[in-house]
């Protein structure tokens, strides 16, 4: 997980099934960051793949991703008009690939603009949860990290993955 050791996740890592997919969509250089959380989801979820924004063909592999017919897609981001995932899930009646921007906040407002993402629904937390992250210091108690977000999102999909968000 290339966490300090105290924070170190990788003994405790339990691969969690899920019925949706999500996808990271990243850059190289915030992957090499120790406190990145996107690494964790990576260990974790059985069911991703990882994006690297800028990297030659990332766009075909953004649109591949778009294009599989198992699921429906979706871009985790808080915005105006963004849907409830919960009612989302019901009303499209079968797993999401949740793309998920795991960049600065200024960063992912510069590739949310891009038109290769324009088609896709936004979704957002519909909870608020309190911060669990210790890593970086965040400016509110209510900003989450990636790993955060998505495993509340998952939560608000299906109340079984609540209890990854507290593990």
């Amino acid at each position: 997980c290339a966490l300090f050791y105290r924070d170190c996740q990788c003994a405790e890592a339990k691969l969690i099934e899920l019925p949706h997919r999500v996808t990271l969509v990243t850059t190289y250089p915030e992957s090499l960051i120790r406190s990145n959380t996107g690494r964790l989801l990576q260990l974790r979820l059985s069911n991703m793949r990882t994006v690297y924004l800028g990297k030659r063909g990332w766009e075909e592999e953004i649109n591949e991703e778009k294009a599989n017919e198992k699921y429906f897609p979706v871009l985790l981001f808080p915005s105006p008009g963004s849907l409830a995932v919960s009612e989302l899930v019901v009303k499209m009646g079968k797993p999401l690939n949740i793309f998920v921007f795991d960049t600065s906040w200024r960063s992912a407002r510069k590739w949310i603009s891009k038109d290769i993402f324009h088609d896709l629904k936004k979704v957002e937390l519909k909870k608020n949860y309190e911060s669990r992250y210790y890593l970086r210091v965040n400016p509110n108690q209510n900003y989450l990290c990636t790993y955060q977000s998505v495993v509340c999102l998952l939560g608000e999909t299906d109340p079984k993955f609540d209890a990854i968000a507290v593990d």
